[in-house]
């Protein structure tokens, strides 16, 4: 009882096994038990449930496709994507509207081959 006094006084986690209410041997672990001062553990499996020591189910990730489908226009557009380059600057080069080119750019970014920066502008990724 000296140690489980101890122990509480520190802020520790205090486990007990339940005993045999007739064992006087039992009567420590069962008063800690009563006065709630110990949590109760049947198994080992009790105690690696109270510390989290489970093992937790791994996120399954999902690997992205090697080979994405992409239009002539995509394709052209990322042709030009191999250096950051703003988007103000992309309807110049590619001759199409800037609500054209956002749209695209917004596809290839939802399909993981682009990636949008600070300041409106793009690249490959």
């Amino acid at each position: 009882m000296v140690t489980a006094s101890r122990a509480l006084a520190c802020g520790r986690e205090l486990f007990a096994p339940p005993g045999r209410v007739s064992d006087p041997q039992s009567k420590g672990c069962l008063n800690l038990l009563k006065a709630d001062r110990a949590r109760l553990i049947t198994c080992a499996a009790d105690l690696a449930t109270w510390l989290e020591w489970e093992e937790k189910t791994a996120v399954k990730t999902v690997q992205k496709s090697l080979f994405v489908d992409l239009s002539k226009e995509e394709t052209a557009l990322y042709d030009l994507l191999k250096e950051p380059l703003s988007l103000d600057k992309n309807p110049l080069k590619t001759k199409r509207s800037v609500g054209q080119v956002a749209a695209e750019l917004m596809q290839m970014e939802l399909k993981g081959v682009v990636r949008s920066l600070a300041g409106k502008r793009f690249e490959q990724f």
